[in-house]
Protein backbone atom coordinates (compact mmCIF):
# COMPACT_ATOMS: atom_id res chain seq x y z
CA UNK A 1 0.00 0.00 0.00
CA UNK A 2 1.66 3.36 -0.92
CA UNK A 3 2.58 5.80 2.12
CA UNK A 4 0.03 8.68 2.06
CA UNK A 5 1.46 12.02 1.89
CA UNK A 6 1.01 14.32 4.84
CA UNK A 7 -0.70 18.06 3.67
CA UNK A 8 2.31 20.08 3.76
CA UNK A 9 4.35 17.32 1.66
CA UNK A 10 1.62 17.19 -1.10
CA UNK A 11 1.36 21.03 -1.04
CA UNK A 12 5.47 20.67 -1.63
CA UNK A 13 5.02 18.35 -4.39
CA UNK A 14 2.89 20.22 -6.50
CA UNK A 15 4.88 23.74 -5.86
CA UNK A 16 8.24 21.89 -6.74
CA UNK A 17 7.28 20.26 -9.55
CA UNK A 18 5.70 23.85 -10.97
CA UNK A 19 9.20 25.25 -10.31
CA UNK A 20 11.08 22.30 -11.93
CA UNK A 21 9.33 22.83 -15.22
CA UNK A 22 10.02 26.84 -15.01
CA UNK A 23 13.69 25.85 -14.32
CA UNK A 24 13.20 23.49 -17.66
CA UNK A 25 14.21 20.26 -14.95
CA UNK A 26 10.82 18.03 -15.43
CA UNK A 27 8.65 18.10 -18.57
CA UNK A 28 4.65 18.42 -17.89
CA UNK A 29 4.23 15.02 -18.54
CA UNK A 30 6.83 14.05 -16.29
CA UNK A 31 4.97 16.27 -13.59
CA UNK A 32 1.48 14.70 -14.78
CA UNK A 33 2.82 11.24 -14.23
CA UNK A 34 4.20 12.17 -10.88
CA UNK A 35 1.12 13.87 -9.95
CA UNK A 36 -1.66 11.39 -10.50
CA UNK A 37 0.53 8.34 -8.57
CA UNK A 38 1.52 10.50 -5.41
CA UNK A 39 -0.89 13.29 -4.82
CA UNK A 40 -4.29 11.06 -6.35
CA UNK A 41 -2.50 7.51 -6.01
CA UNK A 42 -4.29 6.51 -9.63
CA UNK A 43 -3.57 4.10 -12.21
CA UNK A 44 -3.12 5.08 -15.51
CA UNK A 45 -6.24 3.40 -16.55
CA UNK A 46 -7.96 4.97 -13.63
CA UNK A 47 -7.21 8.30 -14.42
CA UNK A 48 -7.81 8.36 -18.22
CA UNK A 49 -11.06 6.79 -17.48
CA UNK A 50 -11.44 9.90 -15.31
CA UNK A 51 -10.48 12.86 -17.09
CA UNK A 52 -11.57 11.40 -20.44
CA UNK A 53 -8.94 10.04 -22.61
CA UNK A 54 -7.73 6.72 -24.07
CA UNK A 55 -4.57 5.21 -21.66
CA UNK A 56 -2.91 5.03 -24.75
CA UNK A 57 -3.22 9.21 -24.83
CA UNK A 58 -2.45 9.80 -21.08
CA UNK A 59 0.69 7.34 -21.53
CA UNK A 60 1.92 9.69 -24.61
CA UNK A 61 1.44 12.99 -22.83
CA UNK A 62 2.90 11.31 -19.45
CA UNK A 63 5.92 9.98 -21.99
CA UNK A 64 5.98 13.44 -23.99
CA UNK A 65 5.23 11.88 -27.22
CA UNK A 66 2.49 12.44 -29.77
CA UNK A 67 0.90 15.68 -30.43
CA UNK A 68 -2.07 16.61 -28.21
CA UNK A 69 -4.50 18.88 -28.54
CA UNK A 70 -4.38 22.21 -26.09
CA UNK A 71 -7.78 21.16 -25.10
CA UNK A 72 -6.71 17.64 -24.45
CA UNK A 73 -3.64 18.28 -22.30
CA UNK A 74 -5.91 21.02 -20.07
CA UNK A 75 -8.28 18.30 -19.38
CA UNK A 76 -5.70 15.99 -18.29
CA UNK A 77 -4.17 18.64 -15.70
CA UNK A 78 -7.60 19.66 -14.43
CA UNK A 79 -8.01 17.76 -11.84
CA UNK A 80 -5.19 19.57 -10.63
CA UNK A 81 -6.16 22.76 -10.98
CA UNK A 82 -3.84 23.47 -14.02
CA UNK A 83 -4.27 24.47 -17.41
CA UNK A 84 -1.78 25.40 -20.00
CA UNK A 85 -0.79 29.12 -20.42
CA UNK A 86 1.66 31.39 -22.11
CA UNK A 87 4.28 31.94 -19.83
CA UNK A 88 7.87 33.39 -20.44
CA UNK A 89 10.39 30.88 -21.22
CA UNK A 90 13.20 32.87 -19.30
CA UNK A 91 12.89 32.38 -15.82
CA UNK A 92 14.06 36.09 -15.29
CA UNK A 93 10.51 37.75 -16.90
CA UNK A 94 8.76 35.39 -15.44
CA UNK A 95 9.77 36.77 -12.05
CA UNK A 96 9.04 39.83 -13.38
CA UNK A 97 5.39 39.10 -13.92
CA UNK A 98 4.73 37.56 -10.65
CA UNK A 99 6.46 40.74 -9.21
CA UNK A 100 3.87 43.35 -10.97
CA UNK A 101 0.88 41.27 -9.95
CA UNK A 102 -0.92 41.87 -6.61
CA UNK A 103 1.90 41.52 -4.15
CA UNK A 104 -0.51 41.02 -1.06
CA UNK A 105 1.08 38.71 1.09
CA UNK A 106 -1.11 35.20 1.88
CA UNK A 107 -0.41 33.78 5.27
CA UNK A 108 0.49 29.76 5.41
CA UNK A 109 -0.05 28.30 8.75
CA UNK A 110 -0.66 31.99 10.29
CA UNK A 111 3.01 32.65 10.38
CA UNK A 112 5.08 31.96 7.47
CA UNK A 113 5.53 34.61 4.82
CA UNK A 114 5.72 33.21 1.10
CA UNK A 115 8.11 33.97 -1.60
CA UNK A 116 6.32 35.37 -4.63
CA UNK A 117 6.45 32.62 -6.84
CA UNK A 118 5.54 29.85 -4.35
CA UNK A 119 2.33 32.43 -3.36
CA UNK A 120 1.34 32.83 -7.22
CA UNK A 121 1.62 28.95 -7.57
CA UNK A 122 -0.21 28.52 -4.35
CA UNK A 123 -3.05 30.91 -6.04
CA UNK A 124 -3.53 28.65 -9.33
CA UNK A 125 -3.54 25.45 -6.82
CA UNK A 126 -5.99 26.16 -4.25
CA UNK A 127 -7.07 27.67 -0.57
CA UNK A 128 -9.70 27.53 2.10
CA UNK A 129 -11.60 31.13 2.92
CA UNK A 130 -13.06 31.06 6.08
CA UNK A 131 -16.64 32.23 6.15
CA UNK A 132 -19.58 32.87 8.07
CA UNK A 133 -22.94 32.54 7.71
CA UNK A 134 -26.11 35.05 8.10
CA UNK A 135 -26.63 33.18 12.05
CA UNK A 136 -22.75 34.28 12.42
CA UNK A 137 -21.81 30.14 12.59
CA UNK A 138 -18.07 29.69 10.86
CA UNK A 139 -17.43 26.63 7.79
CA UNK A 140 -14.99 26.96 5.36
CA UNK A 141 -15.09 26.88 1.10
CA UNK A 142 -12.23 25.07 -0.59
CA UNK A 143 -11.41 26.58 -4.10
CA UNK A 144 -9.38 25.90 -6.81
CA UNK A 145 -7.83 28.07 -8.74
CA UNK A 146 -10.51 29.51 -10.88
CA UNK A 147 -12.10 30.45 -7.86
CA UNK A 148 -14.98 27.70 -8.40
CA UNK A 149 -16.31 26.59 -4.88
CA UNK A 150 -15.31 22.61 -4.64
CA UNK A 151 -15.87 21.60 -1.13
CA UNK A 152 -17.99 23.38 1.73
CA UNK A 153 -17.27 22.56 5.41
CA UNK A 154 -20.05 22.41 7.82
CA UNK A 155 -21.04 25.05 9.97
CA UNK A 156 -19.82 25.83 13.71
CA UNK A 157 -20.42 28.28 16.35
CA UNK A 158 -16.75 29.31 16.21
CA UNK A 159 -13.92 30.28 14.58
CA UNK A 160 -11.72 27.63 16.09
CA UNK A 161 -14.00 24.54 15.33
CA UNK A 162 -13.60 25.56 11.27
CA UNK A 163 -10.18 26.08 11.40
CA UNK A 164 -10.05 22.58 12.91
CA UNK A 165 -12.25 21.08 10.62
CA UNK A 166 -10.01 22.67 7.75
CA UNK A 167 -6.88 19.90 9.11
CA UNK A 168 -9.35 17.33 8.99
CA UNK A 169 -10.26 17.78 5.33
CA UNK A 170 -6.08 18.27 4.65
CA UNK A 171 -5.83 14.85 6.67
CA UNK A 172 -8.60 12.91 5.18
CA UNK A 173 -9.04 14.41 1.55
CA UNK A 174 -6.03 11.40 0.06
CA UNK A 175 -8.39 8.36 1.10
CA UNK A 176 -10.44 7.52 -1.32
CA UNK A 177 -12.96 5.24 1.37
CA UNK A 178 -13.69 8.97 2.85
CA UNK A 179 -15.57 10.12 0.30
CA UNK A 180 -19.24 9.01 -0.08
CA UNK A 181 -20.69 9.34 -3.53
CA UNK A 182 -24.16 10.32 -3.32
CA UNK A 183 -27.00 10.66 -5.94
CA UNK A 184 -29.79 13.61 -4.81
CA UNK A 185 -33.57 12.88 -5.40
CA UNK A 186 -33.81 14.96 -8.11
CA UNK A 187 -31.27 13.02 -10.26
CA UNK A 188 -27.93 15.22 -9.30
CA UNK A 189 -25.12 13.85 -8.22
CA UNK A 190 -22.47 15.09 -4.90
CA UNK A 191 -20.33 13.95 -2.48
CA UNK A 192 -19.50 14.11 1.44
CA UNK A 193 -15.53 14.31 2.62
CA UNK A 194 -15.75 12.30 5.66
CA UNK A 195 -13.71 12.07 9.02
CA UNK A 196 -12.35 8.53 10.17
CA UNK A 197 -15.14 8.35 12.64
CA UNK A 198 -17.62 8.79 9.77
CA UNK A 199 -18.73 12.90 10.23
CA UNK A 200 -19.08 14.59 7.80
CA UNK A 201 -16.29 17.01 6.78
CA UNK A 202 -17.91 19.09 3.87
CA UNK A 203 -20.00 18.34 0.63
CA UNK A 204 -19.61 19.31 -2.43
CA UNK A 205 -21.45 20.97 -4.82
CA UNK A 206 -24.36 19.59 -7.00
CA UNK A 207 -23.19 17.49 -10.70
CA UNK A 208 -25.04 16.63 -12.93
CA UNK A 209 -23.38 12.65 -13.87
CA UNK A 210 -21.09 10.54 -11.61
CA UNK A 211 -18.16 11.53 -14.25
CA UNK A 212 -18.53 15.01 -13.40
CA UNK A 213 -18.89 14.21 -9.67
CA UNK A 214 -15.57 11.66 -10.04
CA UNK A 215 -13.95 14.92 -11.40
CA UNK A 216 -15.02 16.80 -8.44
CA UNK A 217 -13.37 14.48 -5.75
CA UNK A 218 -10.09 14.13 -7.90
CA UNK A 219 -10.18 18.38 -7.51
CA UNK A 220 -10.31 17.89 -3.83
CA UNK A 221 -7.60 15.43 -3.99
CA UNK A 222 -5.18 17.36 -5.51
CA UNK A 223 -6.31 21.05 -3.54
CA UNK A 224 -7.64 20.14 -0.48
CA UNK A 225 -3.53 19.85 0.91
CA UNK A 226 -3.23 23.43 0.39
CA UNK A 227 -1.65 25.11 3.68
CA UNK A 228 -3.25 28.71 2.27
CA UNK A 229 -6.33 29.85 4.35
CA UNK A 230 -7.94 33.04 3.56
Amino acid sequence: MMKLLTPQEREALLVTSLQKILDGELSEGKVLRQLRKEVLGMSQDQYAALVGVSRRTLSDIENDTGSQSIAVINSVFKPFGLRLGLLPSSKFLFEKLVEAQDSEDVLVSGQDRLSSFKRDVLRVLGWYELRRNDKGQFYFVLKVGNGEVILIGEFHESRVAAEAEIALAQKNSPVDERYDRKEAINGKFYFNLKGASGKIIGTSQMYTSSIERDKGIAAVKANAATLTIK
